[in-house]
């Protein structure tokens, strides 16, 4: 499992990078992302066959790619060629806020997120907002009013390309000490 976060971790780094070039060859991608030619060249195909980047030329003897402007991030293989990661609701509503820049709702957050492969609710987007604010992610500039003004938030708390995601766990309460302690830790 960590050995596949490393490697989305990567391939999003690369990702975002080709985005903001819009128009490289494999190798201004490689020495601007720092990853050796084949990894590029790996990239390249998966997201050419999914329509992410197309091939519209060449710059001197290198096929130029451009990226096609296709919602949502393109998916990762493994070295089986076996796609290790669909998106989730979560990780389109993080990476919305992420891009943000500034204060969104979660209205914003809802509509820069849903596409057809994975929909993402004005509901689903307010109770993420609400979580990722209640544990100190998000700040609200401008709460709501309950009359039509939506609350803006911030996100104050950027840890990395992966959506924080609320978790249940199982805990023991100990009124002695006013404390949880998580059962994965009190096991020896």
């Amino acid at each position: 499992m960590a050995r596949h976060t490393r490697k989305l971790a990567l391939r999003d780094h690369v990702w975002s990078v080709a985005k903001a070039h819009r128009q490289f060859t494999a190798r201004e991608l490689a020495g601007a992302t720092n990853r050796s030619d084949e990894y590029i060249l790996k990239a390249l195909k998966d997201w050419t066959e999914f329509g992410y980047v197309e091939r519209i030329g060449h710059r001197g003897r290198r096929v130029l790619f451009q990226v096609t402007g296709k919602a949502g991030n393109p998916v990762t293989r493994d070295d089986d060629g076996e796609v290790i990661r669909e998106t989730t609701a979560e990780g389109n509503m993080w990476r919305a806020m992420r891009k943000a820049g500034g204060t969104f709702s979660y209205v914003d957050i809802a509509m820069w997120s849903n596409t057809a492969a994975t929909p993402v609710t004005e509901a689903d987007a307010q109770r993420y907002c609400q979580a990722l604010a209640a544990a100190g992610y998000l700040r609200a500039d401008v709460k709501a009013n309950g009359r039509g003004q939506l609350a803006l938030y911030r996100l104050i708390r950027d840890t990395g390309a992966f959506a924080p995601r609320e978790r249940s766990v199982k805990a023991i309460w100990d009124a002695n000490l006013g404390d949880f302690t998580l059962l994965s830790r009190a096991r020896a």
